[in-house]
């Protein structure tokens, strides 16, 4: 089933993520998350069922996007920082 040789003769391939790449990626993402928040926000303000309830989604929604954009943020930070 499995061949007594492995091949040691692997060949890679070296990509290169220029930091413009990261930078415009980040930007990206970034303007997608505020639009979105900005539509959310509408909604919720317009359609929300309970002000309480839309109230405690909306403060977990945004400190959700706040991590994650602040974790990508400082990752992006980290790796050019290695290079």
């Amino acid at each position: 089933m499995f061949p007594s040789v492995l091949n040691t003769t692997s060949t890679s391939i070296a990509i290169t993520v220029t930091p413009k790449i990261l930078w415009i990626g980040f930007g990206v993402v970034f303007v997608f998350a505020t639009v979105m928040s900005i539509v959310l926000l509408y909604h919720w303000s317009h359609y929300g069922y309970k002000p309480v309830k839309t109230g405690i989604m909306g403060a977990l929604y945004f400190v959700g996007v706040l991590v994650l954009l602040g974790v990508v943020f400082f990752s992006i930070i980290s790796y050019l920082a290695s290079l």
